[in-house]
């Protein structure tokens, strides 16, 4: 049991607190391909996602050791147990693209629902929404928040993998507010070394390394 309820039947009454950001202050991790960019998924996968797959999201960050924490690496310190580097897969690295934003053809901020501080307790809601792992449950909250009248492009909620730092989730709704502005290969980021020293990574060669 997660403990925490689900969002009450008048949640649509309750007044949400909301964060102006600039589309150019995101970034997010993804895989390398054409549609991957900039997508808003329609899924029910993870924990922000639509249960219904009623909507699309995007998963962002505001910088870029959150967004590897969150996208590359996720449990994969706590799995790795006493070994001196956290071992990780070629192709998890190889495959995925730095993706920087911009302001969109709406120009215009995004207006995200603050689930930090006192957005908590305005939300009725406690920080375990962003670290439980029961996605059935969080995603009926991503769908109150949705559904909510103030209409608000997404959310804003501290980072499961990043502890202070924060995350954010997308709604559909908000994509002619934000475009892309860089796509660069995670291998060819200039960042790349810092970040592998910094989470203590250790990243396994390639197959066709070892065949002649």
């Amino acid at each position: 049991m997660t403990g925490i309820p689900a969002p009450p039947a008048d949640f649509a009454r309750l007044h949400l607190l909301l964060e102006e950001i600039s589309a150019g202050a995101l970034l997010r991790l993804t895989w390398r391909t054409a549609a991957a960019a900039l997508a808003f998924r329609h899924e029910s996968r993870f924990r922000f996602d639509a249960p219904t797959r009623s909507f699309g999201v995007m998963y962002a960050a505001f910088d870029l050791e959150t967004a590897f924490a969150e996208a590359v690496l996720r449990d994969k310190p706590a799995a790795a147990g006493t070994l001196h580097q956290v071992p990780l897969d070629y192709d998890d690295i190889a495959g995925r693209c730095v993706v920087t934003f911009a302001e969109g053809p709406a120009r215009r901020p995004l207006r995200l629902i603050k689930l930090y501080d006192n957005g908590l307790a305005a939300a009725r809601t406690d920080n375990r929404l962003a670290t439980v792992d029961d996605y059935a449950l969080t995603q009926l909250w991503a769908e109150a928040f949705h559904r909510h009248p103030v209409n608000a492009d997404g959310i804003v909620y501290m980072s499961r993998y990043m502890g202070a730092r924060k995350s954010v989730a997308l709604f559909d709704r908000c994509a002619p507010a934000i475009a892309v502005e860089r796509e660069i290969p995670l291998l060819e980021h200039p960042r790349l070394p810092g970040l592998l020293d910094i989470f203590g990574v250790a990243i396994d060669p390639p197959e066709s390394a070892g065949t002649a």
